[in-house]
């Protein structure tokens, strides 16, 4: 389970990055080329080594389903979606920055068409993965039986299918 918890540490940082990098691009476009960029690797790197740190923590020897939360056990559960739901609440507020300054300067057509994508794409996406860990840290706080987590933890995950399997039509449905 190493492998699926490193994509989403690292694809959660990424879409953090990618919208420090377009924020900086527009809100400092005359300091942006001379940023230094060490810090996306270290923001990446930095929740890589949480996850992995949480997951040795939470080792426990035993039989379990392979899904994406059995390397946690409690706290270990809660720490992880609250990390992730904090990463990605960063990444909402960070792009709706962006869509703040480039809608000031969206007078051209092409400028307004890629206001409307970038909006629709990160509502979508952040969404899924705020949702997601939103709602794995609340049926953690219900008392719910095994069954029910189980089923829970698998119905949850839909909100993320959905925000990484809707990008295409997106993009070409705002062209």
């Amino acid at each position: 389970m190493f492998l699926p918890e490193m994509g989403i540490s690292i694809g959660c940082s990424c879409i953090l990055c990618v919208g420090l990098d377009r924020m900086l691009s527009v809100v400092f476009a005359a300091r942006y080329l001379s940023l230094n960029k060490l810090y996306y690797h270290l923001l990446i790197i930095g929740s890589c080594v949480f996850v992995a740190w949480l997951m040795v923590a939470s080792y426990q020897e035993r039989v379990a389903t392979c899904e994406i939360l059995t390397p946690f056990l409690d706290k270990g559960i809660d720490l992880f979606a609250q990390a992730t739901l904090a990463i990605n609440m960063a990444s909402a507020l960070v792009y709706f920055m962006v869509w703040v300054g480039l809608r000031s300067q969206a007078d051209s057509t092409v400028m307004k068409r890629i206001v409307k994508s970038l909006f629709i794409i990160v509502a979508v996406d952040v969404s899924g993965w705020v949702i997601t860990p939103a709602l794995f840290a609340l049926y953690e706080h219900l008392n719910l039986n095994a069954q029910q987590i189980f089923a829970w933890a698998f119905f949850n995950k839909i909100f993320i299918n959905v925000a990484l399997s809707i990008k295409l039509p997106i993009y070409y449905s705002t062209r």
